[in-house]
C-alpha cells in the first residue's frame, strides 16, 4: 500500500485554471493555428532531441533529483518537466510539459511547488518521493 506521503492530493485538481488577462501574445498570434513546443516535443522524437540540446546549450540544466526543485535558488526561474503518469489528466508517464516560472511553496512545504504557467494560470505541482 502506498504511504500517505506519496498520495496525490486530488483537491488541487478540482478548480479551474483561469488564464491571466494581462498575458500579451505576439502580433498575429492565432490560437487555432498555433502548435505549442509542448505538442511538438511530445509528437516528434527528432524535434525533442533538438529542443533539449538547444535548452542545454542556452544554460538550462537537469536537476540531479526531484527534491532539488524545492531550492530557494530556483524561485523565479523557468522550468519544464515530465509527468509521472499518475496525474488526473491520465497523460502517459514521460509526457513533456512546458512548465512555467517557479513562484514558491506553501508554508515552506516541499510536497507542493507553485508555478505560473505561460498563460498566466497558477498551478500546484506535487513532488513525489521516489
Amino acid at each position: 500500500m502506498e504511504s500517505v506521503d506519496n498520495r496525490i492530493n486530488d483537491d488541487l485538481q478540482l478548480y479551474a485554471r483561469v488564464p491571466d488577462a494581462s498575458v500579451k501574445h505576439a502580433k498575429g498570434f492565432n490560437a487555432l493555428r498555433y502548435t505549442s513546443i509542448q505538442d511538438q516535443v511530445n509528437a516528434d522524437p527528432e524535434y525533442e532531441t533538438e529542443y533539449m540540446d538547444c535548452l542545454v546549450a542556452n544554460g538550462w540544466y537537469k536537476l540531479a533529483n526531484n527534491h532539488d526543485i524545492c531550492s530557494d535558488e530556483l524561485k523565479g526561474r523557468h522550468f519544464k518537466y515530465r509527468l509521472n503518469g499518475k496525474s488526473l489528466s491520465k497523460a502517459e508517464k514521460g509526457t513533456f510539459r512546458s512548465g512555467g516560472m517557479l513562484i514558491g511553496r506553501k508554508n515552506d512545504d516541499d510536497k507542493f511547488i507553485l508555478y505560473k504557467a505561460y498563460n498566466g494560470c497558477i498551478f500546484p505541482l506535487q513532488r513525489r518521493k521516489f
